[in-house]
This record gives C-alpha cells, sequence and structure tokens, in this order.
C-alpha cells in the first residue's frame, strides 16, 4: 500500500470513527447503564481517534521537516486556524452547556454537533502542535529527552484512562476517585515540564531572530493561555473524558514550551549580541583556515584578511605590511578603506617606529586612545580618522618575524580585549598562510628541478654507450651509479682507424650535479672528435686540456684515463690524467698491479706543463688478465664509520671472481661495495668498466 493510499485510508477511518462516536451522543447511548459498557465502547473509540489522527499527521510531509523557523510558523498558523475555526462555529451553532456536575451536559442537537466538530478541530490541532514541538525538542536533543517524551505520553494516556472509568475531573483537588487520575496527571504534568526545557535551538539564532521571535512568543503565550478555556473545555469534555484529558495535556505542553522559551529568549537577549559576535569570529576563523587550504596567493590571502578584520571587529581601516627578506624591509601589502594618500605615507615609513619597536618586543601594541602628540607624530597629513589602533605581530613556526597586521578605528577605546585576541588568531592565521604559500613555492621549485634533473639524467645516460663493442678474444662489461640524479663520470668506446684497436676512456668531473654533467657532455664531444684519428693517448689528453682550458672554471677540474686497446697485439696503451690507477690482475700469478703513470688534471694547468707531466704506459695483456677502470666513487665509497671502501677491497673481490665472466665479477664487486656501504648514500659517482682477455 502506497503512502498515499495510507493517509486516504486513515482519513476514511478518522471520519467513520468520528461518525459512529457523534451516534452515541446523538442518542445518548454513551449514557445509557448496562454497567458504563457502552460508555467505554464510546471512550475506546475517542482513543482510537486520537492514535489515527496522530498517524495521519505523521505521515504528511509538513511535519517532517526539522527547520526551526518552519516549524514555529506551523505552530503560529495552527493556533490562528484554530481560533477562526471555532469562533465561526460558535456563530452558526450557538451551543448551550449544562455545567452542573461532571462532565458538562446537553440535549440540544446544535451543541452536540458543535462538540463532536471541536473535539475534532482540536485533535488535529494539538497532535499539531506534539508534532511541531517534537521536531523542536529534538533538535540537538539531549541524552534523557527520549525517555522524557515517551514517558509523558504513557501517564497521558494512563490519566486518560483513569478519567475515563473514574469520571473524576482532572482539577488537581486529590480527593475521591481524582486522587488517582489527578495523581497521574501531576506526573503527566512533570515530565511536561521537562520537556518544555529543551529548547536549545534558541542559542543558535541570530541577535535578530531573538528579538523577532521574543515578540513572536509573548503572542502565542497570549493566544495559548485562552485556548483551552475559549475553544475546548467544555465542548470536548461533554464528547469525551479521554479526548479532553489529551488534549488538556497537550494545552498544558504548548503552554509550558511557550512560556520556557519566551523566559530563555529573554535572558539571552542581553548575551545575543556577545555570542552572535563570537558566532561571526568563529564562523570568519574557519572561513580564513578553509581559504587557506585552497588559496596560496599571498595577496589574496591578505585581502580577505583585511575585509574579514573589517566586518568582524568594525575597524574603520586596516592593512598588513609583510617583510621583504631580499631588502629587510616592511612592505604595504593589502590594505582596506585607506586612501592612496595615506597608503603613500605608510610606504614612506610613517610608522617606522613603532613596527621597529614590535619587531623587538614580538608582542601585541595596543593604543587605545591615541593622544595628539602621537597623532601628530605617527598621523601627520592621513585623511583616514584613527583614534584607536592595534598592530599586532605575525610570528612565524620558528619565531621568525613575518610581517605586521594593523588595525584602526575612529572612535576613541575602540578596541576590546576579545578584539584584540582575534586580530591576533588572524595574525596567526596569516603566519601560517605564508608559510605554506612558501612551502608550496618550494615544493613547486623542487618539482620543477627535479624534473629538470631527471630531464638531465635522461640526456646524460644516453651520452653514454648504449650498446659495448664486441671484441674478439675479450670480455668487457660497464656499470654506472650516480650519487645524485645527474653526474660528472664519463666513460665511452672509440672505434680507431685501424679495425682492431678500440679507444677507451673514462673521466671524473669535479662537483656534481649539472655543471659537471655539462662539463662531461663538453669532454664527451671534444674526444669523440679527435680520437678516431691515430693519436697516441698522450696527445688526446693534450688536445683536450687545450681545449677545455678556455672554458672551464678555475675551480673545476677533470681526471681523465684514455687507453687504446690492441686486441691482435693484446696490448693496452695508456694515459692518465690525474685520474685513479689502472687495476691490473694477472692470471699467471695471481698478483694485482696498479698502473699509475705521471699526469696531472684536465685543467690544472692550460699550457706546457700539463703536456710535460704526461706519461703514457703500456701493458701486456695475458690470458686471463682481467684490467679495472673505475672512478674514485668506488674506492673512496664511505660506510656509516667514514671508512673508505679503498683499492684493497677491490683487489680481494678481483682474486676471488677472475675466473669468472666478467659480469659476475661485476657484480659481486658492486654487491660488496653497497654491503659495505650499508644504509650510507653514495657521497659521489661510481663507474666502472671491466675487460677480461679470454682467449
Amino acid at each position: 500500500m502506497t503512502k498515499k493510499l495510507t493517509r486516504h485510508f486513515l482519513l476514511i477511518a478518522i471520519l467513520g470513527v468520528m461518525s459512529v462516536s457523534f451516534l452515541f451522543d446523538w442518542g445518548g447511548l454513551k449514557n445509557l447503564g448496562l454497567f458504563n459498557l457502552l460508555g467505554y465502547v464510546h471512550e475506546g473509540l475517542s482513543v482510537l481517534v486520537i492514535w489515527l489522527v496522530y498517524l495521519y499527521l505523521k505521515s504528511l510531509h509538513l511535519f517532517n521537516n526539522k527547520n526551526v523557523q518552519y516549524n514555529l510558523k506551523l505552530i503560529v498558523i495552527n493556533l490562528i486556524s484554530v481560533y477562526v475555526l471555532v469562533f465561526a462555529l460558535k456563530l452558526i451553532f450557538q451551543p448551550q452547556f449544562v455545567t452542573i456536575g461532571f462532565p458538562p451536559q446537553t440535549n440540544d442537537l446544535k451543541t452536540i454537533i458543535y462538540s463532536n466538530l471541536v473535539s475534532l478541530i482540536g485533535l488535529f490541532s494539538m497532535v499539531g502542535f506534539i508534532l511541531a514541538l517534537r521536531n523542536l525538542i529534538f533538535y540537538k536533543p539531549k541524552k534523557n529527552t527520549r525517555i522524557y517524551f515517551y514517558s509523558s505520553l504513557f501517564f497521558l494516556i494512563l490519566t486518560a484512562i483513569l478519567t475515563s472509568v473514574l469520571k473524576a475531573p482532572l482539577d488537581l483537588s486529590f480527593s475521591g476517585n481524582g486522587i488517582y487520575n489527578n495523581g497521574t496527571f501531576v506526573l503527566t504534568l512533570i515530565f511536561l515540564f521537562l520537556l518544555s526545557l529543551r529548547n536549545s535551538w534558541i542559542t543558535y539564532l541570530s541577535r535578530k531572530e531573538k528579538l523577532y521571535y521574543t515578540f513572536i512568543a509573548i503572542l502565542i503565550l497570549w493566544g495559548v493561555s485562552y485556548i483551552f478555556d475559549y475553544a475546548y473545555e467544555l465542548p470536548v469534555a461533554y464528547h469525551s473524558l479521554a479526548q479532553a484529558v489529551f488534549i488538556n495535556g497537550s494545552w498544558f505542553f504548548l503552554f509550558f514550551y511557550t512560556l520556557t522559551s519566551l523566559i530563555y529568549l529573554m535572558l539571552q537577549l542581553p548575551t545575543a549580541r556577545i555570542f552572535e559576535r563570537k558566532m561571526q569570529e568563529v564562523s570568519s576563523l574557519q572561513n580564513l583556515t578553509r581559504a587557506i587550504s585552497v588559496e596560496m596567493d599571498t595577496n589574496k590571502l591578505t585581502n580577505l584578511i583585511t575585509n574579514m578584520i573589517i566586518n568582524v571587529t568594525g575597524s574603520h581601516v586596516s592593512w598588513i605590511e609583510l617583510l621583504n627578506p631580499h631588502e629587510n624591509r616592511l612592505q604595504v601589502l593589502a590594505t582596506k578603506n585607506l586612501l592612496l594618500q595615506d597608503v603613500s605615507k605608510l610606504k614612506n615609513g610613517a610608522l617606522k617606529q613603532l613596527s621597529t619597536q614590535i619587531l623587538n618586543d614580538k608582542k601585541t601594541l595596543v593604543l587605545n586612545e591615541l593622544t595628539t602628540a602621537q597623532k601628530n607624530e605617527y598621523f601627520q597629513g592621513f585623511r583616514s580618522k584613527i583614534n584607536s589602533l592595534v598592530i599586532t605581530p605575525i610570528i612565524g613556526a620558528q619565531n621568525q618575524f613575518l610581517g605586521l597586521l594593523y588595525a584602526g578605528k575612529s572612535s576613541v577605546l575602540g578596541f576590546d580585549p576579545d578584539d584584540v585576541n582575534l586580530l591576533e588568531a588572524f595574525a596567526n592565521q596569516v603566519a601560517i598562510a605564508l608559510e605554506n604559500a612558501d612551502l608550496l613555492q618550494k615544493s613547486f621549485e623542487r618539482e620543477r628541478l627535479e624534473k629538470e634533473l631527471q630531464i638531465a639524467r635522461e640526456v646524460q645516460m644516453r651520452l653514454l654507450p648504449q650498446t659495448l663493442p664486441q671484441l674478439k678474444a675479450y670480455q668487457l662489461t660497464t656499470e654506472t651509479i650516480t650519487a645524485y640524479e645527474v653526474g660528472g663520470d664519463y666513460f665511452d668506446f672509440i672505434p680507431r682507424t685501424d679495425a682492431n684497436q678500440l679507444g677507451i676512456v673514462i673521466g671524473d668531473v669535479s662537483g656534481k650535479g649539472t655543471s659537471a654533467a655539462f662539463y662531461m657532455a663538453e669532454v664527451k664531444g671534444i674526444i669523440q672528435s679527435i680520437a678516431r684519428q691515430n693519436h697516441s693517448p698522450a696527445e688526446i689528453l693534450g688536445y683536450t686540456n687545450k681545449v677545455l682550458a678556455t672554458s672551464l672554471e678555475k675551480k673545476s677540474f677533470i681526471t681523465l684515463t684514455f687507453a687504446i686497446l690492441d686486441s691482435q697485439r693484446h696490448q693496452l696503451k695508456f694515459a692518465r690524467a690525474g685520474h685513479c690507477p689502472l687495476v691490473h690482475f694477472k692470471a699467471k700469478n695471481g698478483q694485482i698491479i696498479y698502473h699509475q703513470p705521471a699526469g696531472i688534471a684536465v685543467g690544472l694547468d692550460r699550457g706546457q706543463i700539463f703536456k710535460d707531466s704526461l706519461q703514457e704506459h703500456l701493458i701486456d695483456i695475458d690470458l686471463g688478465d682481467v684490467l679495472v677502470f673505475y672512478t674514485d666513487g668506488l674506492s673512496e665509497a664511505m660506510n656509516g664509520k667514514l671508512d673508505e671502501y679503498t683499492e684493497v677491497r677491490l683487489a680481494d673481490i678481483l682474486k676471488q671472481f677472475a675466473d669468472q665472466p666478467v659480469e659476475i665479477i661485476k657484480k659481486r664487486l658492486i654487491e660488496d661495495v653497497f654491503k659495505f656501504v650499508g644504509d650510507h648514500h653514495l657521497h659521489d659517482d661510481l663507474t666502472l668498466i671491466l675487460l677480461k682477455r679470454i682467449e
């Protein structure tokens, strides 16, 4: 069954039961004997109507809205409607009741019809009041609210049953049979009164709304005070004692709730302005916090804050000065309600003395009553009228001075402690915003640099050989590990005009990062251009030094080893420009030889001294011999104790694995280096070339 059909069914049921109840009144059946059985049936039907009306109204969307203003409007409309309808019915039917005894009696058909109609109106109006009040009561409910609500309903139903059975009036006399139903009614009133104290919705009204609803509550209280006597007392008591008890209890509930709400409203009126101010402060700080999280533009944030200062503190002017770390002076960044002439004076240092004082003290300065001397000293020629001023320092998380926040009023004694506290809170938010913006800017810059370095690394890796030359009778492998995104290590293989010869070069540019990588690219271009010719290693290094002499910075240098491998004669001829020794494992006797001919690094001398220092060395390579070219990133790799790896450990690995393929030797060597280093980061680039004769 749909909700719409259910509502139609309930409405038909209400009208049907009320029709039967009317027949009881008209025929006098409820007053016949039969052990008062028919009277109990009539009261039972009356209770059923109450329940049906409750279900019907509860099913309407009319009472499902939890909005405070909406429910207060329903109460007012309901109250006015009752007065209008009952007044019209009184004019039409002119009811006459006999009030001797209880309950009141009548034999007039018009009065009977009037009583039934008024009872039905009373049920709809009072159930409507209860549903509207329920929405107000359960606005931010307290722990026991639900218990009070259902307890009051229980005792109200019990009172209705006892009143129907005993036919004793609810006059709180506690005499005779009235002691029972009046006792339960008192319990009902206690719980209803406790419920009437549940009006927390008033706290969240604005000052203007509290004034408005105080006036409305006075009118509602006046209307509620008379409505029971005017509309319900006699006709409902005649029609049904159960309904009379329900309407009477509901009326008390409405009266209690209106009265307590009026008192609460009147008590809160003196503090409404303060509460509204606090709410505005909290709201402004929340808005500022949200703005900080999404807006990182310093200019926009400072403009937002100066506007908030004006709105929340009632200041007439406001501005923010921030410290420029590069120029070490304060700059006016945002102003509100200051004329251009005044801003110009501030930029020229009109308040420099005050700002210097606060810079030293790092405490808020409150000038709540500027003297004539102070006005002449600080605000001479200002168009803006300032008689009270607050200056709050903007202090960062590390206690660093970031700037000043100003607020001024044209009135004397314009700032109270709450204003000062709020301005300090704003200053803290400005500090957070500035630091966040700075961190974000640094983060963006770091990301940009990381992307650039990643691109540079990719370019650098492409500068290194992508494939290794295939050598008859030799195995060859390489490894490069950079300590940073880009490095200055370099190696290459250059084919010679003699097909049996291969140029091998390895180098290390002083320093790290992008500058080292740029020099590495330059070295590659120079050596590639001359090494293919039949020049000796010393001639190639000499030419390289000559070309680079004009472009290298004075503090930069490059170590290089250039070798020419003759795979037919099994000889290696090389020269060393300050580079690491060439490590040679002799398979015949298992010995390690460090070949270290004289030579200084490229760039240390730009003339003849470099050429004269170079020596060439010729090595015979026997079967099983292993040659190791490397950069100092390998031999000088350090562990947590700052011990270096050294050539000795390199020699030990060579001795252990020299009989293995070069890939295995390389793997074991790199593993040993990182095992030695442990959690310590490589502090320099590591490059390795392994050459082994296998035939």
